[in-house]
């Protein structure tokens, strides 16, 4: 087998969700040793924008200096890769850079959370579903069990997660998440509404950028592309941790910030844009 048909076997075994670590470190060498492979997997995404602040810094820097400058194809030459089904094709043709952006994204954060998840098995079930559409798979069952640390991505519609402390999450497409214990959340892409009732202080909402830990009771998260990550407290506190290392900042009723770039924010406080059902 050619390495661009391993290449092709491994990263379309990726994008059904059913490649295993061993498997993304292999695909991982590929994309090393080959660039034109680098090409074919990422190519056309404003690769700088989407990833300069996932996953390994060193992978991504090292990675960011194979990439070719042309960057006009990357659904076409994705999809010539993938086995020629319509369900394939419809999906890409249909939801276009949303997906593609997620699906790089998602790659390199399956890359870099292995060690993520905690021990145990999550007791967080899917609450219900509305109109949710997802990338690979069937739209999960009401009152199913999330797959500890398995990356979602949501293309069309939400879904509301409940948590057995009793603290509830409503994500809202397009988002890229994972639930990584009864009492933490990962969002790497999308909106999320967090209901955390007393009892359930404490609960956490990972983003590429910070750490939101709910103290009681309402807050929103959104997360942009460029893991941009704004916090709105719509009712309570909620304490947010920049991974910077820059200190905890805690939010109370109608405030609102932005992490990024240019560090801690003040943003505009839009309570609208939380969902509570």
């Amino acid at each position: 087998m050619s390495n661009e048909e391993e290449f092709e076997k491994l990263w379309t075994d990726y994008l059904e969700g059913d490649l295993d670590e061993a498997g993304v470190h292999r695909l991982r060498e590929l994309m090393e040793q080959d660039e034109n492979l680098v090409g074919l997997a990422a190519d056309t995404f404003q690769t700088h924008r989407l990833l300069g602040l996932s996953a390994n810094e060193a992978f991504i820097e090292e990675t960011l200096s194979k990439l070719p400058d042309n960057q006009d194809n990357f659904t076409e030459q994705v999809v010539s890769k993938l086995p020629s089904t319509p369900s394939w094709q419809s999906i890409f043709l249909q939801c276009g850079w949303g997906v593609a952006a997620l699906l790089v994204i998602g790659f390199f954060m399956m890359y870099n959370n292995g060690k993520e998840t905690e021990p145990n098995g999550t007791g967080a079930r899917f609450a219900s579903v509305a109109k949710a559409q997802f990338f690979g798979e069937l739209t999960p069952a009401t009152d199913s069990n999330p797959e500890l640390g398995k990356n979602y991505t949501l293309l069309n519609g939400m879904v509301e997660l409940a948590f057995p402390t009793g603290a509830t999450a409503i994500i809202e497409a397009p988002a890229l998440f994972r639930v990584l214990s009864d009492e933490r959340l990962a969002l790497d892409v999308g909106h999320c509404s967090v209901h955390a009732p007393p009892g359930a202080e404490g609960f956490r909402v990972d983003t590429p950028v910070s750490k939101v830990i709910d103290r009681g009771t309402r807050f929103y998260v959104n997360v942009s592309e460029s893991s941009e990550t704004e916090v709105q407290v719509i009712e309570g506190a909620a304490d947010v941790s920049p991974d910077t290392g820059s200190g905890t900042l805690r939010l109370t009723d109608g405030q609102a910030q932005t992490v990024g770039n240019q560090g801690v924010t003040p943003s505009k406080y839009s309570p609208a844009q939380y969902r509570k059902q």
